[in-house]
């Protein structure tokens, strides 16, 4: 076949294929309206298509369409009925190959159609004219070896796709021969995507091709088996448009296959992550503000050369003290507030930390901690030579000496159960001296009850000391009273002429501790507090949990139970099977309070990430999508969240058709059936006690408790009489769906997918549904219900498809309008005579899981408010 390189001819009138290539919105048939498929091209603007409501017309193809949108049989069409001629019709358009696909999933066209994936042809019979885009390449440039021999083994996996995309039919097959004959040597990642974009691309020519793939090794056995297959190219700057277009071909090839229903069989698939590095890099054009910690090495960086091993002085973003340093550092960054450093208009703030010592790693601890409401303004990176346990801070002995804002810090971790794993906790210890240390300087009061040793302390020469010893069976000791001429000295005495000038007031209790009664009157010690949390779902355990973290100082007067008529993982319990998201509503607007427990729950379950027992209780990171038909504001939480961004419109077109506006973020996944039983066992270590019984009204807990925590869920119906709460039937169902590797929420308005469909991966399986029915009292499973779960999953990801179903499973969700009731109420008229204290938290509807963790805080701090009130008062 000669080459055409003239502008001119039957190829040049032709002009180009607009519908192939053209990305649009899919259209959908209306009133008047009908889907066909191209059954006989008749010529002269005139084609017979067997409509699917059973009629076959004659379809006249419209001015506008001809010479622009080329048909051929098989292709699906819409269109248009005529009222006065039903045998005849009008085309409105031509759907291609994935927007057909994509009508089958929905339903709109029957499962027996066969789509038509193959090159079209011109109108009028010209079937056996196939051509091809015109090329101004010599005949030379056909036997370019480089073109055909792709031997980069570090950029495989990433240019493997878009590579041949650069190689058309007419350069490799424009000769004219019966048969050509091709072989790709290889088949590792390169040679088996090569030989696949020459069948598909060639396709037209397959009369005329045989392909062969020739390898000395076939997968499993060869190199490419064993790669992680993530499609990275290297990180470089600068890239020619050749490249980039080579990498723009690979990415919308993986793109087309994952539209598909096939694509996990093929192993393809979405998946979000991070590129990190250790190597510096140059500071100043990606930092606005460096932190310098780096203790000896300031003396080059911050060009000071006062800085020695010995040096005690630091400046207030220059850390540089090694010998206080486990002193100085959690409290030195306690005086850096963000309005300090922050203080810039900025869409992001840089922040740099250099050293990763104690010094470093504690005061990026403390930029994240006080500036967690700039956090979506705040990326910050930690940059050192050595990271533990390489670098100097490892073998310090680590010991507390000195400095409030440090001691709080290292008290507020102590309190946590994670105060191990951060290697702090408390320690006895002795600093002694060589001469004696005057007390006035520290203190305003000495209590004296140095025993014999007031005899110095006090210089009372009628101190003495009386040898004792005693015997018993397992041990023997000695030790000396001290006893005094004319007995107990208890008396205040001012002392003048101290070093700091002012009196001290020095009181004296020696001999007898219950002396100290006569100065400081003390009231008998109230007996334990008794707390009973009722309920045993998430807001109920989340409630137990922290009660216990949050008035831990207390424990010694508190007796916790938990009391439930169900506990997990009893598959009834409403917690059990939700998939755990956490997802607040998607509210423009919502108070400070609201915020704030969102804000608290959200740290509390990165605090638990951070552990090593986060997996054990089900709690994990995910990122995903809520998609919306209509475009809505964003959320009042966008800042709580990870990485809070909208959908591009690549995701829109490629990943969810139809829908017009979405959010992509990073959250949490707490899985119930996993976090209830860790929850359980984690406060049976604690001394929690947990009775099984059905609770008929709080005023029966009246005599056995003070406290009672009202988690009761739908139960508050009846145990607060609250005629507010009522239930919402869900259905969901878990599948094995490994390639599925973020969740999808939708708002429900898609006029083809019906309900509330979303997917959520969990730890073992993939959660998807749902149902949102009031009034819907069932409690087992609803085929119907199974049937639109699975065609709104299947409309919404074709991949789904090849999903195993593990569990199907229906509960009830505690609805409540007017929302959340998190109040404390005193019951009077028990039967013990005495006001029952009750902390209400219920009414947390689908999102137990978001707010469970931010109310058990403020449930735990009303139930520490009691017993401030109840502990007995000491009066000076």
């Amino acid at each position: 076949m000669p080459k055409n390189k003239g502008k001119g001819g039957k190829n040049r009138r032709r002009g180009k294929n607009e519908n192939e290539s053209e990305k649009r919105e899919l259209v959908f048939k209306e009133d008047g309206q009908e889907y066909a498929q191209v059954t006989k091209m008749l010529g002269n603007g005139r084609l017979e298509a067997m409509c699917f409501d059973g009629q076959k017309r004659l379809c006249h193809i419209r001015g506008k369409l001809r010479k622009k949108v080329w048909i051929n049989t098989s292709d699906i069409i819409l269109v248009g009925l005529r009222e006065y001629q039903d045998a005849k019709a009008d085309v409105i358009l031509k759907y291609n190959a994935d927007e057909a696909r994509n009508l089958k999933l929905y339903g709109e066209l029957p499962e027996s159609v066969r789509i038509n994936d193959t090159v079209t042809y011109g109108e009028g019979g010209e079937e056996d004219d196939i051509t091809f885009d015109d090329f101004e390449r010599e005949e030379d440039e056909i036997e370019n070896v480089e073109l055909l021999t792709l031997t980069d083994p570090i950029v495989v996996p990433t240019f493997s796709w878009g590579r041949w995309i650069e190689l058309r039919s007419s350069e490799l097959f424009n000769i004219k021969s019966e048969k050509m004959k091709v072989a790709v040597i290889g088949a590792g990642i390169v040679g088996m995507t090569s030989a696949l974009h020459i069948m598909e691309q060639c396709s037209s020519a397959h009369g005329q091709l045989e392909l062969t793939v020739i390898s000395e090794k076939f997968c499993p056995d060869n190199t490419s088996y064993g790669a992680g297959g993530l499609w990275k190219p290297p990180s470089q700057e600068h890239m020619s448009e050749a490249e980039l277009k080579r990498l723009q071909g690979s990415f919308d090839f993986l793109t087309s296959v994952l539209r598909t229903s096939y694509a996990h069989e093929a192993g393809i698939f979405l998946q979000p992550g991070y590129i990190v590095h250790m190597d510096p890099i140059p500071l100043t054009p990606h930092y606005d503000i460096v932190v310098n910690c780096s203790g000896v090495g300031a003396t080059k960086l911050a060009s000071d050369e006062a800085v020695s091993a010995s040096r005690g002085q630091v400046e207030l973003l220059t850390l540089t003290d090694p010998i206080v340093v486990p002193t100085f550092s959690w409290g030195r960054w306690i005086e850096l507030r963000s309005s300090e450093l922050f203080n810039i208009k900025s869409e992001k703030m840089k922040v740099a930390v250099i050293g990763a010592g104690i010094v470093g790693m504690t005061s990026a601890l403390h930029i994240m901690e006080q500036c967690s409401s700039a956090h979506g303004q705040l990326e910050l990176t930690v940059i050192s030579e050595k990271f533990c346990p390489d670098n100097t801070s490892y073998g310090a002995g680590g010991l507390w000496k000195r400095l409030q804002g440090s001691f709080d810090f290292l008290t507020s971790v102590l309190r946590t159960s994670y105060a191990h794993e951060a290697g702090i906790f408390l320690q006895p210890g002795y600093i002694v001296h060589m001469d004696p240390i005057p007390l006035t300087p520290h203190y305003d009061i000495v209590v004296n009850c140095s025993g014999v040793g007031a005899t110095k302390l006090a210089s009372d020469e009628a101190v003495s000391a009386s040898r004792g010893q005693g015997a018993e069976v397992v041990e023997e000791w000695t030790g000396f009273r001290p006893m005094r001429d004319g007995g107990i000295r208890l008396e205040r005495e001012t002392l003048t002429g101290t070093s700091t000038g002012r009196p001290l007031e020095k009181k004296d209790t020696n001999v007898f501790i219950r002396s100290v009664s006569e100065w400081v009157k003390v009231e008998p010690q109230l007996c334990k507090m008794r707390v009973a949390v009722v309920g045993a779902g998430i807001v109920g355990m989340t409630s137990a949990l922290h009660i216990m973290e949050q008035c831990s100082s207390a424990h010694g007067q508190l007796e916790l139970t938990v009391i439930s008529e169900k506990f997990c993982p009893d598959n009834t319990m409403a917690s059990y099977g939700p998939a755990g998201l956490w997802k607040p509503p998607s509210q423009e607007h919502m108070s400070d309070a609201e915020l704030k427990r969102l804000q608290d729950s959200f740290d509390f379950l990165t605090s638990v990430l951070r552990t090593s027992y986060a997996h054990e209780a089900g709690i994990f990171l995910q990122s995903g999508y809520i998609v919306h038909m209509d475009p809505i504001p964003d959320p009042a939480w966008k800042d709580i969240v990870v990485g809070f961004r909208h959908v591009t419109p690549w995701e829109l077109t490629n990943l969810f058709p139809g829908y017009r506006q979405g959010w992509f973020y990073t959250t949490f996944i707490c899985q119930a059936r996993d976090f209830l039983p860790w929850a359980k066992q984690r406060l049976a270590q604690r001394g929690v006690g947990f009775v099984q019984r059905k609770v008929n009204s709080l005023e029966e807990l009246a005599p056995h408790y003070d406290v009672v925590v009202n988690c009761s869920g739908l139960g508050a119906a009846k145990l607060a009489s609250d005629e507010a709460v009522s239930a919402s039937r869900g259905q969901v169902m878990r599948v094995k769906a490994p390639w599925l590797r973020y969740f999808v929420e939708t708002d429900g308005k898609h006029p083809i997918i019906n309900g509330f469909t979303y997917m959520v991966p969990n730890l073992h399986d993939v959660v998807i549904g749902g149902t949102r029915q009031t009034g819907n009292i069932r409690k087992t499973n609803d085929p119907r219900d199974t049937d639109t779960i699975w065609k709104g999953i299947l409309a919404l990801n074709s991949q789904m498809k090849g999903a195993e179903v593990v569990e199907e499973w229906t509960g009830f969700r505690p609805m409540r309008d007017g929302g959340i009731r998190l109040e404390r109420e005193t019951l009077t008229g028990t039967s013990t005579g005495r006001p029952l204290e009750v902390v209400h938290n219920y009414g947390h509807g689908e999102a137990g899981v978001t707010w469970s963790h931010g109310c058990a805080k403020e449930v735990a701090d009303i139930v520490k408010t009691i017993m401030a009130e109840r502990r007995p008062k000491s009066r000076l």
